[in-house]
């Protein structure tokens, strides 16, 4: 059976496949039995059971592993057991109801990518708007949308046409959904090198990507928390997973939090807020301090691909840093580059920033967008300078702050400083 799948799976990688999903395998009838050849006897499907999902992850993993055309390949699961973090590559949480319900639909989702991250499993995924349609209506506008939103901001973000294909809401039924979709997919997307440095991460110490607040935050408040998490270290995630909720009461360990899209300000004792959560928006939060690594927001896909499209190295390279100031913090993304925040004084007079690089001060932006800076909010600017340097940031000629990136490559970059 093993050499069967495994010449079957060879026949699809020739075919040109850059891997799949490796669905069921965890539905073995208990009254079921397995022949052993190692062992020479037959065992039951009730005594097998957990094992077997790890067999058929280690025929998959087996199967990728022997290929050497150099070409990245991955496949997806759905059931596991002790050994499965080892092998599959991406688990997902299995086939949610397409609906708001507690027992089996949107609300399950932030539960069980906690409860995975603490087994040793961090690059989880789900279906975006579910996939079950047997016993509830199929997926909706809304539930679409806000799916949407929290697979964005998941390590793995998918979509499904679900069980009804022909009735379930999907990303190109409408103006407005498509508009969103495109916001969010744009979103994951330029999320690239700071999802990979935390999968990486995650690989070497088991830290899990999704995470309960517990685990970063461990005070009383947070443990029965199951409607936000922190994605990485940087980023607090609180969805809307109700239906036709407006505003949401959002957790926020004790600090100072930005708002990641509308620049808000937070300063919280360990508290609940009141957000407003239209049917666009999802909260998110980064504390003072945070160093968010991105790639461009133009760039489609940073797999290489053959067809028509397909992206620079210069374009891979460049980096948006969305920096938060406040606290000293440092970062070091997956491929060495490291970054590091130093504050050095408290003063702050948002109406006189200014930006210097090896003590010359930075022109505002006019035309050429090259070691220079520009205005870009109420209190955020975007500057844009060359790795390799320490950039300060001035308030009436004082030194607030200093960022300094060290790396292996040369590239260019925008810091989108949150003062």
């Amino acid at each position: 059976a093993i050499r069967w799948i495994k010449e079957n799976m060879n026949y699809i990688i020739k075919m040109g496949a850059d891997g799949w999903m490796g669905d069921f395998a965890e539905w073995l009838p208990s009254d079921s039995f397995l022949y052993n050849s190692k062992t020479k006897k037959y065992e039951s499907g009730l005594d097998i059971h957990n094992l077997y999902p790890v067999l058929w992850q280690k025929v998959q993993r087996e199967i990728i592993d022997s290929q050497t055309d150099g070409i990245e390949r991955i496949f997806f699961v759905r059931s596991g057991w002790f050994g499965t973090p080892a092998l599959a590559d991406v688990v997902w949480a299995g086939d949610q109801r397409t609906s708001f319900d507690e027992d089996d639909g949107l609300p399950t989702i932030i539960p069980i990518g906690i409860g995975l991250g603490i087994c040793g499993i961090s690059n989880y995924g789900h279906d975006i708007a579910g996939y079950q349609s047997t016993t509830n209506p199929p997926s909706d506008k809304e539930l679409y949308i806000r799916w949407t939103e929290l697979g964005a901001y998941s390590p793995i973000m998918r979509t499904h046409h679900g069980y009804m294909p022909l009735l379930n809401w999907s990303w190109e039924k409408d103006e407005e959904t498509i508009n969103i979709f495109k916001k969010y997919a744009i979103i994951h997307s330029s999320l690239f090198p700071y999802l990979k440095t935390m999968s990486k991460r995650s690989a070497e110490t088991g830290i899990p990507i999704m995470k309960s607040l517990s685990l970063q935050f461990p005070d009383e408040n947070v443990w029965l928390i199951k409607d936000s998490y922190m994605l990485g270290d940087e980023i607090l995630v609180s969805p809307v997973t109700t239906k036709e909720t407006y505003e949401k009461l959002v957790y926020l360990p004790a600090g100072r939090w930005i708002t990641i899209e509308q620049d808000a300000e937070y300063i919280s004792n360990g508290e609940f807020f009141t957000i407003k959560t239209p049917l666009e928006y999802i909260p998110v939060f980064v504390r003072e301090g945070g160093i968010i690594p991105q790639i461009r927001e133009d760039i489609l896909t940073n797999v290489d691909i053959k067809n028509e499209y397909s992206v620079s190295e210069e374009k891979l390279r460049y980096r948006i840093i969305k920096l938060f100031l406040g606290m000293d913090n440092s970062f070091t993304e997956y491929n060495g580059t490291k970054y590091q925040l130093k504050m050095v004084s408290k003063k702050k007079d948002e109406k006189f920033i200014s930006f210097t690089v090896n003590n010359k001060s930075l022109p505002i932006c006019l035309e050429d967008r090259n070691n220079c800076f520009m205005k870009t909010g109420d209190r955020t600017y975007s500057v844009f300078i060359n790795s390799n340097t320490t950039m300060e940031i001035v308030s009436s000629d004082e030194v607030v702050a200093k960022f300094s990136i060290e790396s292996d490559f040369d590239f260019d970059m925008e810091i989108r400083v949150y003062y």
